[in-house]
């Protein structure tokens, strides 16, 4: 039996990610993501053009109610 549980991580921005800056130099921002759940729990940032963008850390595991801010960056 499995139980269907709600997706317990929130990321923020929520809808868009936005690059300001000279668009001739590499751009970055950060996306931040929270665990609202009361254990660990695992996250990894895919990306369909690796050529394009760095995503550091790209994955990784937060404690319970824990942040982390990824960085992404536009080369």
């Amino acid at each position: 039996m499995s139980i269907d549980r709600a997706f317990q991580l929130s990321v923020e921005p929520k809808n868009r990610i936005l690059f300001n800056g000279d668009p001739t130099k590499e751009l970055t921002t950060t996306l931040k993501i929270t665990n609202k759940s009361d254990s660990r729990q695992a996250y990894k940032v895919k990306c369909t053009r690796n050529d394009l963008f760095r995503i550091r850390p790209p994955s990784g595991i937060l404690d319970f109610n824990a942040s982390i801010e990824v960085q992404i960056s536009f080369k």
